[in-house]
């Protein structure tokens, strides 16, 4: 045992062997360092476990639909540009607005007959292909507020 002189006269004795409070104490530190890891490694496998569930599963998203045929009623249209003009008179954006006020631009190339003279708001259906408009490489109909492009393979008026 060495015995120690404080500054303020104090004699401490120092044990070259740890006594057990002092050893417990050292263990209960150690063990609430060793709790608080693992406790962040688990907020942090919570935290990823979440944003894995959000990108996958939780959180919907606004997907471009595969182009899917179908049939469509409503107004034939020339259709606007999103900032409210159109083409002239000569170069309608034909269109068709169905009734839920859903815009779609038409394509009648798809079709084996030559397509009928259309005024606007004539009262068509069509059958076709739908195609996001999000899907086409064109930016042509980036300009106009339509959900997508109804490529027409046979139409009544």
């Amino acid at each position: 045992m060495e015995r120690v002189s404080g500054a303020i006269g104090r004699r401490l004795t120092l044990s070259r062997t740890p006594s057990r409070s002092g050893g417990r104490a050292i263990f209960l530190v150690i063990l609430v360092i060793m709790q608080k890891q693992v406790l962040a490694g688990v907020g942090i496998l919570i935290v990823v476990a979440l944003l894995v569930w959000a990108y996958f599963w939780g959180v919907e998203k606004d997907e471009i639909k595969e182009p899917y045929r179908t049939s469509l009623t409503g107004e034939y249209v020339c259709l606007e540009k999103e900032d409210g003009t159109k083409k002239d008179s000569t170069q309608c954006a034909q269109g068709l607005k169905l009734e839920d006020g859903t815009l779609y631009a038409l394509d009648f190339m798809l079709m084996s007959q030559i397509a009928p003279q259309l005024v606007s708001g004539d009262r068509i259906s069509a059958a076709g292909v739908i195609t996001d408009v999000r899907r086409m490489n064109s930016i042509t109909w980036q300009d106009y507020n339509v959900a997508g492009i109804f490529s027409v393979t046979s139409i009544l008026k």
